[in-house]
């Protein structure tokens, strides 16, 4: 049997199933809608459009977006299967019956996160290949959201694709359902933080949760928000399977608002639902699709056939005004069905309840849309009938055994680009396990050159474009400049002398060494003028960034891959926890012309200002005592630009009072720049 392509025939029989009913193909594809929808919404006209009524107790009439036949058989076919089984039976069962139960959750923490390989690789690595088109580049790491998605295997799977060129924002449930990234053996998670929004809990019905997480999101993102967002949620539903997308309509509108709130134009949005007949489902998937390019719903093959999950993904946003009114309107539901859980213990108008977003005719008229969802809700309720009855079949006779399922999931992984092969047990680094991986570690022992007088700078510093310069904070006395390694369980250590020492409320991906200076920054608030200090380690260079290697990259590439690095791990969180950014290497020139190190005369010392790190913060600097020069050019490395580099002392209020005189420093560079 050709297991790219295997057959598939009509209905099948209510009480049985015969193989042949089966259809498998590994090489899934995705119909996509497009929008070509000119329609005029306003906030008022939606208002008008909601429909209230008896809290639906069945699906049973809900034929509008399904064949009829087909979602009897769904529901008898359920009913019957999960009463005549017991819950442990089925789930042997579904082991020995689903064709691509073997692929499992492979090198990750869980199957979710095979779920999103899976979904990456039948949109052809959308999620993943965001560079491959223009209008997403930019000189800084990508961001994305993922929401109700605790342990974090859809996070574990993006990180594990990029890296720290990903930033990632999690939002979930606190409590058993959290983020657990830290458990993960093929990431190092430093690029990821879990919020949970105002009250804390995670609870994404709470509307002031979703508009907390967006003001963090958006602060984060420069006002853009994010490049895609990935939401999972769900919830047992055993007893009420018939059930699960009226039990489900909260979740659904909840992670679409969340969606229309942090998405930057052009972005793409994936999100986890299951049946989808009742009208108001349907309406808010027709919501979505006026406010993107394009949607598509795949049941992709991680998801196992005989249940109801499928995954609406949403591609190319459009932050229009029609998306604008659609957003306030999702705003009101969402706060309606708040308001209505609030009050589940008490007296309720069970005539009340929002059942349609989106007027019957109004969907009807969107031919397109609306053949699109019949489509996709009859073939995959066909679909699951076919594996509910396979997996009655295999509780019915326990010597079945599905003999697909090793070449499945080895060709699966293939065209997943994932390695076939069992999760890995945590490897443990250390200072040594890093330095162990880079030649002649011994140079790390260097010292810079301390340019001591006029003559000697003149001798060292002798062409403007060989050299660059970074204001540093280190004295004489004090030395704040080290070398810094991320061991295991984003701990940090630093090199004093010959020692490596731990460091406290750092955080850097495991087999990270740069070379960076500890900074205490000077921050003011935009709204109250109030300073604050916050430290910070600034990075001059890298050798490593977790585990890429910039050994072969120019000074130039390694400044790009180093801000990108320090943007994706640097959270403005905890107030303990040490941030992180690029010191910037400046031309030499800049140093008269640009003002880079300016004389503060009420405190008596140099600064230097940078880009506000923090978005509440209008000006950050801190103060300045030396300037350290890099040789950059083509011939050097990161160990002989480290080797190479030297210092100068400028406070003239040093306590030996034989530094230099930054004046003196300036006038010798304005001299080369004559030559």
């Amino acid at each position: 049997m050709d297991h790219e392509t295997c057959m598939t025939t009509s209905n099948p029989i209510e009480d049985d199933w015969v193989p042949s009913y089966e259809e498998i193909n590994l090489r899934e594809d995705v119909k996509w809608l497009e929008n070509t929808t000119n329609i005029k919404i306003l906030y008022e006209k939606l208002l008008k459009w909601m429909k209230r009524g008896p809290q639906l107790l069945n699906v049973d009439g809900e034929t509008d977006f399904i064949d009829p036949d087909m979602l009897h058989n769904v529901i008898q076919v359920k009913c019957h299967t999960f009463n005549e089984f017991e819950v442990a039976e089925l789930r042997k069962a579904r082991c020995r019956a689903n064709v691509f139960e073997t692929i499992r959750n492979g090198i990750f923490m869980n199957r979710a996160a095979m779920k999103m390989a899976n979904i990456d690789a039948i949109t052809d690595f959308t999620f993943t290949s965001l560079d491959y088109n223009s209008v997403h580049k930019r000189d800084g790491p990508y961001y994305f959201a993922d929401v109700c998605a605790g342990p974090g295997g859809f996070s574990e799977y993006i990180l594990w694709r990029k890296k720290w060129c990903y930033k990632g924002f999690g939002f979930t449930l606190k409590g058993a359902n959290d983020f657990k990234l830290n458990e993960s053996t093929c990431i190092s998670a430093d690029s990821f933080r879990a919020f949970y929004g105002t009250n804390r809990d995670g609870n994404i019905y709470n509307p002031d949760n979703i508009k907390d997480f967006k003001e963090i999101v958006l602060g984060y993102t420069q006002g853009v928000g994010v490049h895609f967002m990935m939401s999972d949620g769900g919830f047992s539903v055993e007893g009420n399977e018939n059930l699960q997308e009226v039990l489900s309509k909260q979740i659904y509108v909840c992670q679409c608002l969340m969606a229309l709130y942090i998405i930057r134009p052009h972005g793409y949005f994936v999100t986890k639902m299951f049946d989808l007949v009742t009208k108001f489902s349907v309406g808010l998937i027709y919501l979505m699709h006026l406010c993107f390019d394009k949607i598509a719903i795949v049941k992709p093959n991680t998801s196992r056939p005989a249940n109801s999950e499928r995954y609406l993904i949403c591609k190319d946003f459009k932050n229009t005004s029609r998306v604008v009114e659609i957003r306030k309107y999702l705003e009101f539901v969402v706060q309606d069905l708040w308001v209505k859980q609030q009050c589940k213990d008490k007296v309720q108008d069970d005539d009340n309840e929002i059942v349609e977003l989106v007027p019957l005719e109004i969907l009807k008229r969107d031919t397109k849309f609306a053949t699109y969802m019949f489509e996709s809700n009859t073939t995959i309720a066909e679909k699951q009938v076919v594996g509910l009855l396979k997996l009655r079949c295999f509780c019915r006779d326990p010597n079945l055994i599905e003999t697909r399922q090793d070449i499945s999931r080895s060709k699966c992984l293939n065209l997943w680009r994932i390695p076939d092969r069992k999760r890995s047990t945590v490897q443990i680094f250390t200072p040594e396990t890093v330095t162990d991986m880079i030649s002649q570690p011994a140079f790390m022992l260097t010292q810079p050159k301390e340019l001591a007088d006029m003559k000697n700078f003149k001798t060292v510093i002798d062409d403007m474009s060989d050299w660059r310069f970074v204001p540093m904070i280190s004295t004489k006395q004090v030395n704040f400049c080290h070398i810094f390694v991320g061991v295991s369980n984003s701990k940090v250590c630093k090199l004093m002398g010959n020692q490596w020492i731990k460091v406290k409320n750092m955080h850097l991906n495991k087999g990270t060494l740069l070379y960076g200076e500890t900074v205490k920054e000077k921050c003011v608030s935009w709204r109250t003028g109030v300073e604050t200090e916050k430290l910070c380690l600034q990075v001059i260079d890298a050798l490593r960034l977790g585990d890429i290697s910039l050994a072969d990259l120019s000074f130039e590439e390694r400044a790009k891959s180093i801000r990108i690095f320090c943007e994706a791990i640097n959270f403005e969180v905890e107030p303990d926890d040490v941030r992180i950014r690029l010191k910037e290497a400046r031309f030499l020139h800049d140093m008269y012309t640009q003002n880079i190190v300016e004389y503060k005369h009420e405190t008596r010392e140099y600064i230097t200002h940078m880009d506000p790190l923090g978005p509440k913060n209008s000006n950050e600097f801190h103060s300045v005592n030396s300037l350290l020069f890099l040789k950059i050019n083509s011939h050097q490395t990161f160990n002989s630009t480290y080797v190479l580099r030297s210092v100068v002392y400028i406070n003239e209020h040093d306590l030996k009072n034989d530094a230099f005189k930054l004046i003196d420093v300036m006038k010798q560079i304005r001299s080369l720049n004559k030559k």
